[in-house]
């Protein structure tokens, strides 16, 4: 009756908790709209979510970080007119490197992600905390821009 016993033992572990996610292939338009902000703030929460290892996700966010710095010099040069409208080549960059960050937060995403799909189901819609975190990541840039242009 022992081997009865154990088979009849609960198989989850104590840490175990439930995942949800918002689809993932849905963060690529918060990164091309939004920036490094949106992408960073709800690509961390999905990534808490799914129970991504700490070191993958504060590696993206110190990418996220470094990007969102470069993002502002480059408001910050074409706001004291250092760069003008028609050096198009850097707004194409800062797209790059949106979606290049898109593409690491994918990588690490995708297995827990596929997992949280086989066994849950259930995807959480992004479209309302895509469009807060669009509006608040503008927010940094907006105020490095006056600063471009009252300096």
């Amino acid at each position: 009756m022992s081997k009865m016993n154990a088979l009849l033992q609960p198989s989850i572990e104590k840490d175990w908790r439930e995942t949800k996610s918002y689809d993932i292939q849905r963060l690529l338009w918060v990164a091309f709209i939004g920036g490094p902000i949106p992408l960073m703030v709800l690509g961390t929460r999905n990534a808490k979510w799914l129970n991504v290892r700490q070191l993958h996700i504060n590696l993206l966010i110190f990418l996220g970080i470094i990007m969102e710095i470069g993002e502002c010099a480059i408001i910050y040069l074409f706001a004291n007119g250092t760069l003008t409208a028609e050096d198009r080549v850097m707004r194409y960059l800062l797209k790059l490197a949106s979606i290049l960050l898109f593409l690491g937060y994918r990588a690490v995403l995708t297995k827990p992600f596929q997992q949280h799909m086989v066994t849950n189901g259930n995807i959480t819609k992004i479209l309302k905390p895509a469009i807060v975190w669009i509006l608040l990541g503008g927010v940094p840039e907006l105020i490095v821009l006056a600063l471009g242009l009252l300096g």
